[in-house]
């Protein structure tokens, strides 16, 4: 048995569970929750040499070691799980969504709308990534304040800040595209 297979059993083996419990909390469905350890188990398969720190042997590795292996290992289960979870809800890309027309718009209004949904994803394109990252959660994905501070391992009150402060720079930039284009 090679070394580095020797390492990847004996990191799954020792943070299976830790794994699992993470795409649990995000993804609330046990089979859900597997598929992401399983995700996750092939990316750390495909980057081993991050976790070369530790050795086979039966020495107990570092604490330091023990707890950077534990977090890479939490950090590519928490990205499976939001990949799952974007997975599995229906989404139709706004683009191609069939549009219901309300009897009372005019071919102007729609329009309108229309612009303005360009204009939003503009604003949110050019808004700091972890503002976007928590607005695009929240409303794109329906996720829950909760739910995205466990996805993405930040405390509620982050999450909230983030997204106030993501609605500013949303608004800042809508001001700013009406005033160049009233």
């Amino acid at each position: 048995m090679s070394q580095s297979t020797c390492l990847a059993e004996r990191l799954y083996e020792r943070y299976r569970q830790k794994m699992y419990a993470t795409a649990f909390r995000i993804l609330r469905n046990a089979d859900d929750a597997e598929d992401a350890v399983a995700d996750a188990v092939v990316r750390m398969l495909r980057h081993i040499d991050q976790f070369t720190e530790i050795a086979c042997a039966d020495t107990a590795p570092s604490a330091v070691h023990r707890d950077r292996n534990e977090a890479l290992l939490c950090v590519y289960t928490r990205h499976a799980a939001i990949d799952i979870c974007r997975r599995r809800r229906p989404t139709t890309p706004i683009d191609d969504a069939p549009e219901i027309p309300d009897p009372a718009d005019t071919p102007e209004d729609a329009m309108l709308a229309r612009e303005q949904i360009d204009a939003l994803r503009r604003a949110i394109d050019t808004i700091n990534p972890d503002f976007r990252e928590v607005i695009l959660l929240r409303y794109a994905h329906d996720m829950t304040v909760r739910d995205i501070a466990t996805a993405l391992e930040l405390n509620e009150v982050t999450v909230r800040t983030r997204l106030l402060r993501g609605k500013n720079a949303l608004h800042i930039q809508l001001s700013a595209q009406k005033e160049v284009c009233p």
